[in-house]
């Protein structure tokens, strides 16, 4: 058994989330790799919408420099981006009013996929990069039931 999480907010804690997030990044590269190796007919129900999203985002996190060009610039000019930064500028006016709102913007001007690492307040979902963690997990459930299916068909 691994120790508990830090529930202080720490410079450890920022670490901890940040290699979680590269994880869960490339897990869910690798569960996109193995149903579309699947057969049409067996693959989930489930379509994670934000799929591409998060194949992007894997690609920045690994700062590849053939797709971190590509990738930015793909993630910035997405719909996914533009609601992101729509949300995150009404909570900075929320926030601190025009203050706020004009710090955010230097934030993001200086770089711009911070935007994807900003935080949304919610008591009753976890985020990431804007998409909510239980899509990814309802997503992640049907996957693996489909390839549980697929492997029990197998003829050896």
């Amino acid at each position: 058994m691994g120790d508990p999480p830090i529930l202080v907010p720490t410079v450890a804690l920022g670490w901890q989330q940040q290699a979680e997030l590269s994880f869960l990044l490339v897990a869910t590269q690798h569960v996109q790799a193995a149903e579309a190796s699947l057969p049409k007919e067996h693959r989930p129900k489930t379509v994670l919408d934000e799929a591409r999203i998060l194949f992007l985002l894997r690609d920045l996190s690994e700062h590849r420099e053939d797709a971190e060009g590509r990738a930015r610039r793909e993630l910035l000019e997405s719909q996914h981006s533009a609601m992101l930064r729509e949300i995150q500028e009404m909570l900075a006016v929320r926030r601190g009013g025009e203050h706020e709102l004009e710090a955010l913007r230097g934030k993001l001007e200086a770089y711009p996929p911070s935007l994807f690492e900003l935080p949304m307040p919610d008591d009753e979902e976890v985020w990431l990069a804007g998409i909510p963690l239980t899509r990814i997990r309802v997503w992640l459930m049907d996957a693996r039931w489909c390839f549980r299916r697929r492997w029990r068909r197998r003829v050896w």
